[in-house]
């Protein structure tokens, strides 16, 4: 009887995307108190940008040149978990800071509120935020999304970048 030999060829279906930004160092987002949000960007040219480890069949998932998410290749069921790192100076006091994420921009777009701080006096923070989003239909998966941030005081903001897990379905 003939036995049957398989080979292994190892695939993943998950993966990690980190996008660090340098522009932002040099030149910071200002937000005004009270405004229109501002869109985060990310140059992805930091030292810290790692896409070394994206899963099998998986292509970037930022676009620095448009400043944004690029979903299309990840199946549906898919989830991403993200972190974003950023560096806040406020300059009045109780300012209050939160960052957005808009999906599907093009499509039927809807708005993800995510983290948020107050910052009692005037200064500098590091700002953390994670979240996740899960690509549940095409809307989601073949439109567009972008990180927006709004502060309720004037502040400039310095992006650090952002790391993605992508947990394919």
């Amino acid at each position: 009887m003939r036995k049957e030999q398989f080979i292994y060829i190892p695939s993943t279906s998950h993966g990690v995307a980190d996008y660090s930004d340098t522009a932002t160092s040099v030149t910071p987002l200002v937000v005004t108190g009270g405004g229109a949000r501002v869109k985060l960007t990310n140059d992805g040219l930091g030292a810290f940008t790692n896409l070394d480890h994206l899963p099998d069949g998986v292509g970037d998932v930022w676009n620095p040149v448009t400043s944004q998410f690029d979903f299309s290749d990840l199946p549906l069921g898919s989830v991403i978990h993200g972190r974003v790192d950023l560096q806040i100076t406020t300059i009045g006091t109780n300012a209050e800071f939160r960052i957005e994420q808009d999906l599907a921009i093009g499509g039927f777009a809807y708005t993800l509120t995510g983290g948020g701080e107050t910052y009692k006096s005037a200064g500098t923070y590091q700002f953390i935020s994670v979240g996740f989003v899960y690509i549940g239909d095409d809307n989601t998966r073949f439109n567009p999304a972008e990180l927006y941030c709004k502060c309720t005081n004037d502040c400039t903001v310095v992006v650090n970048g952002w790391a993605l897990a992508l947990n394919l379905k």
